[in-house]
């Protein structure tokens, strides 16, 4: 039988899409209790396994590592991502990209900075570094971009700079 702690404990469990046996391991009851507990909830099973691929989407798209969400739910990192390509047609590279950008976002609201200086900023730092011997293949590595992308932001820049030292076509 749950105590009232218990059962509140175990509702939050229910809420998050966890087994049965983990939240009675983790609560510290007995399986069967658990079971009993969410039959008067009337919470199915399949009921639980789509709260528990929605909790798997959001944590993972709010940018919680999939080895932490598979700890949590005690499962393997790998089953977590067939299940949801199954159930759910979902890509993790797509959704770690979204958390990159989001988190991205983020920092640059905390330092007060905007997109656009962000990029100005980087194509100063991409100009030093070719300017240094750096190759347009190792700086679009460095920022995991298409060397195409860097080369192209740099040839814009270079356009627009009548003062170059050579002064002649800019050349890759």
């Amino acid at each position: 039988m749950l105590t009232d702690e218990q059962r509140k404990l175990a509702k939050k469990g229910l809420d998050r899409g966890l087994m049965d046996t983990v939240i009675a391991e983790m609560i510290g009851a007995k399986h069967i209790d658990v079971y009993k507990y969410r039959h008067e909830l009337g919470i199915t099973k399949d009921d639980i396994l789509n709260t528990r691929y929605d909790q798997w989407v959001r944590l993972l798209t709010s940018g919680r590592s999939l080895e932490a969400i598979a700890k949590i739910y005690n499962v393997k990192p790998d089953t977590i991502l067939s299940t949801l390509y199954r159930k759910r047609a979902f890509s993790y590279v797509e959704v770690k990209k979204k958390a990159e950008r989001a988190r991205a976002v983020q920092f640059r609201r905390a330092m007060g900075i905007t997109e656009k200086q962000t990029r100005e900023e980087r194509l100063v730092a991409w100009m030093k570094l070719t300017k240094e011997g750096v190759d347009v293949e190792t700086i679009a590595a460095m920022y995991k971009l298409a060397p195409a992308t860097v080369r192209n932001a740099l040839r814009a820049h270079m356009d627009l700079q009548p003062d170059r030292e050579d002064g002649g076509v800019f050349d890759w």
